[in-house]
């Protein structure tokens, strides 16, 4: 049977949601319908010195989804397609992995993840609207690979990556393409948030609600505007050895108003990131993947901790971080029966002098690294039971680490390196049923 090329780009996108495995339920001269996904539980408990559950044994849903891909041959090499994608919670509770909340808000049991349609035509590429997987996961998501703790950088920040477009980009317009071993990604967003103070505060656009709003520099925003974004891949593979890079920028606007003087400020979000990767992940034998990136006013820090630049309620769940480079390195070799495997995360936040902590001092340098140990024992096909633990390697490797009062509440201190994500360290021990 002939493999078309949208379907093969349709495949290769939802392979980056780990969602590789679909059973084509419907076929005929011009349509197929296939559906896919997974189901995935752990019993786990995580390590974070700022979480009051920190050490709690639970029970979690790890990112369970469900997938619906329809295609129809339109004739004359043509060929139309669409992807819907929710997020499944079987267990009525979140566990939040990596950066940002992939899981499913707590007593939600589905969330959409993706839901795009699609034109292509061989030779041409394909043509992609809604949301989707960003072309910056090309390069972010060769070391997303662990179950639990695989903390990439840069890709799930506000949440999914949806506004900024590193993870799966809302509203988005994309094109791909593939000639030989050379896959390029371009994609754009238009402006993904724009509120004004009504409706940051959880109103309509001409009715105020209650909530409280985002803080800039200690006032409420009275307007908040994320986007357009724009962003470009490109990769290359010779034989099992594939390079790659991409980059992604943005702009976050905003204004403030204090008395009767009024203030605006836009900042420019940007990431560039570089992989290598030798194998596949899924196939039997040795994979090594390894990105470097580096970010500009992209992602943040979370449970609160407040630079001078804060974006809150919803755009982001801390401040964002001014200036950061990360490392990351993942290895594993599979067999028929089992995959070893094991990663490594180090972030480094850089110091700077002219953003400064909401509580007094201006930001210092530190580090945040993660240490990824597991293995799967593969018991059927697509069935599988996984161990995984993760170290904090953060606060004992850095000398520069440093720790503030926590501005709500003084008595508590909060770990720099805690406060990237939370759920860093711990054990976990699942199942995980392709279908």
């Amino acid at each position: 049977m002939k493999k078309t090329y949208l379907a093969a780009s349709i495949a290769a996108l939802l392979a980056a949601s780990a969602s590789t495995q679909a059973t084509q339920v419907f076929k005929d001269s011009k349509n197929t319908v296939s559906i896919g996904g997974y189901a995935d539980m752990n019993l786990s408990a995580y390590n974070n010195t700022n979480s009051d559950k920190s050490g709690e044994l639970d029970f979690n849903d790890n990112t369970s989804r469900i997938n619906f891909v329809f295609s129809r041959d339109l004739g004359s090499g043509w060929e139309g397609g669409a992807t819907v994608e929710y997020g499944a919670n079987l267990v009525g509770s979140k566990m939040v992995t990596g950066e940002g909340g992939r899981a499913v808000e707590a007593n939600k049991h589905l969330n959409l993840r993706l839901g795009n349609v699609s034109l292509g035509k061989d030779k041409l590429g394909t043509f992609t609207f809604g949301k989707a997987w960003g072309v910056y996961y090309d390069i972010g998501g060769v070391t997303d690979v662990p179950h639990v703790w695989s903390p990439v950088y840069g890709v799930y920040g506000t949440g999914d990556g949806g506004l900024m477009g590193t993870g799966r980009a809302d509203k988005v317009i994309q094109y791909r393409n593939q000639m030989g071993g050379l896959k390029i990604g371009l994609q754009y967003q238009p402006h993904t948030l724009k509120e004004n103070e009504n409706q940051l505060s959880g109103g309509t656009a001409s009715t105020p609600g209650n909530d409280p709003k985002p803080q800039f520099n200690g006032a409420d925003a009275t307007y908040l505007e994320y986007g357009p974004t724009m962003g470009l891949s490109v990769r290359y593979q010779i034989g099992k050895i594939e390079a790659g890079v991409a980059y992604n920028a943005s702009e976050i606007g905003y204004s403030t108003t204090v008395g009767a003087t009024e203030a605006s400020k836009t900042l420019d979000d940007t990431i560039l990131g570089i992989s290598l990767k030798f194998g596949d992940y899924d196939t039997n034998g040795p994979f090594v993947g390894f990105v470097y990136a580096m970010g500009t006013n992209h992602s943040g820090l979370n449970d609160g901790v407040g630079i001078k630049e804060y974006v809150g309620s919803g755009l982001s769940e801390g401040a964002i971080q001014p200036k950061t480079t990360s490392m990351e390195l993942v290895a594993s070799f599979k067999t028929d029966m089992i995959r070893p495997y094991l990663g490594y995360y180090n972030h480094k936040v850089e110091k700077t002098d002219d953003l400064e902590i909401e509580w007094g001092t201006n930001l210092e340098s530190f580090t945040a690294a993660t240490l990824t140990v597991g293995a799967d024992l593969f018991i059927g096909d697509g069935f599988l039971i996984y161990a995984e633990y993760a170290m904090d390697m953060g606060s004992e490797s850095d000398p520069e680490q440093k720790f503030i009062n926590d501005g709500n509440n003084p008595n508590k201190t909060i770990n720099f390196e805690d406060a990237m994500s939370d759920g860093y360290g711990g054990w976990a021990l699942g199942l995980h049923y392709d279908f």
